[in-house]
């Protein structure tokens, strides 16, 4: 049976990140609300995060390699700070790692709403102008709900967004 294992990371990271309680019930009202609940589970990892990109990436292939992982999401800008690390320089990285750790690496590329195709994509699966496409960042979102807005619905689910702006208004 195949599943997936979702491993937050839950020790303390940026001074402005969310903190770890409001991302695990973010990720808890998804599973009661949204996925195969016999198909999915929610565990922490108590681990420092500490914006060492690349080889921070790796370090969290060979963490989760040690729980069980066959497979892993190197984001863009994995494990980085600002501007420091190049788009996607950690997942090239890692790469070079996947056939020694035994891990597949799985590759997506950095989602935006298409306003024509009233949907989430890439620019693998969306062929519409940039002028078509809404993007947002972690900073955008953080802004927007300290100002105690949703966002677009398109992307967040109701639910976490109600626990979101909970925690950016409460600050």
């Amino acid at each position: 049976m195949d599943g997936v294992l979702i491993y937050l990371l839950v020790e303390e990271a940026k001074k402005d990140a969310i903190p770890a309680p409001e991302k695990m019930k973010c990720y808890e009202v998804l599973i009661e609300n949204y996925f195969k609940k016999n198909r999915i589970h929610l565990s922490e990892l108590p681990a420092l995060m500490h914006y060492a990109g690349p080889r921070e990436a790796v370090h969290h292939m060979i963490m989760r390699k040690n729980y069980g992982y066959t497979h892993m999401i190197i984001g863009r800008g994995h494990a980085g700070v600002g501007n420091y690390y190049g788009t996607y320089e950690a997942r090239e990285f890692v790469g070079q790692f996947v056939d020694e750790l035994g891990i597949r690496l799985l590759k997506f590329e950095h989602a935006f709403y298409c306003t024509k195709c009233e949907n989430m994509a890439t620019s693998e699966t969306c062929s519409h102008s940039k002028e078509d496409h809404i993007h947002l960042s972690g900073t955008k979102v953080k802004a927007v709900l300290r100002e105690d807005e949703r966002f677009l619905k398109e992307f967040s689910r109701p639910e976490v967004a109600d626990i979101l702006i909970e925690w950016a208004t409460d600050k």
